[in-house]
């Protein structure tokens, strides 16, 4: 997580959250999507998967604190993000089926190699096509310039008298905290709750509710201590990590 939003302790105001929390996501998602838009050859996965993770991140933030900026802001970027992760997504699915082709066949016979070359060779086209069409988009948002328009009103520089909001609120980062963390456990409960030993959907349920806890944790992570890190956050992590490898495995035996 970057340090910035470590800073922020619990007696912030939302404002400043606000502008923090903003700058400091899509400054991230800026550096990945730029690497994706300069570089030539190909793409590394790493930074496809990192465009989709800080897309994420993004979101969460708007989920969180998307009431106290402009309506206009908040669609703005939430329709930018929006395309973006789909392209990235679809990119980064065929990386996953690389990948599990490339463990499979390691262990394949020598009569079934063959096909799992053909498979990739296959994967290697799609892929190359989905990359494409990421890299159309986001040179497209650059055009717009999307990148000049979150620099003049979500740069960690920005002075926080010039902040934007949609309303003040007297509360504390820390008092909001308490109130939006509690919901997200309330949905993280019920999914767990409702999952059963096999069931899929209920499965892609929990994983989303996962997701969505760790990256608002992240948000308030100044807020929740010094053990804030061993005792939260890091086991939430590694569930959504294993919760994510069951997902993968699932999807790819639908292909």
């Amino acid at each position: 997580m970057a340090k910035r939003w470590e800073e922020l302790s619990a007696s912030a105001e939302l404002k400043q959250a606000v502008q923090h929390v903003l700058a400091a996501r899509l400054a991230k998602l800026a550096s990945h999507a730029e690497r994706i838009s300069r570089d030539k050859g190909e793409v590394a996965a790493d930074s496809v998967h990192q465009v989709r993770v800080y897309c994420r991140r993004v979101q969460s933030a708007l989920d969180v604190l998307g009431e106290f900026l402009p309506a206009k802001h908040v669609k703005r970027i939430q329709r930018t993000i929006n395309k973006l992760r789909r392209a990235a997504g679809r990119v980064r699915d065929w990386d996953v089926l690389a990948v599990e082709l490339g463990n499979i066949r390691d262990q394949a016979p020598p009569s079934e190699q063959l096909a799992i070359d053909h498979l990739l060779d296959q994967y290697r086209h799609r892929r190359a096509a989905g990359l494409e069409k990421l890299t159309r988009r986001v040179r497209r948002i650059e055009r717009k310039d999307f990148w000049d328009w979150v620099a003049k009103h979500y740069s960690a520089h920005l002075p926080i008298e010039e902040v934007r909001a949609a309303k003040e609120d007297e509360r504390s980062l820390g008092q909001l905290a308490i109130e939006k963390i509690r919901q997200e456990l309330e949905i993280f409960e019920r999914a767990s709750q409702s999952y059963r030993t096999g069931d899929v959907e209920q499965l892609h349920l929990l994983r989303l509710a996962v997701k969505r806890f760790r990256y608002v944790l992240e948000v308030f992570a100044g807020c929740l201590g010094p053990n804030f890190r061993s005792g939260i956050y890091q086991p939430v992590a590694r569930w959504q990590e294993s919760l994510g490898a069951i997902n993968d495995a699932h999807e790819f035996s639908l292909r």
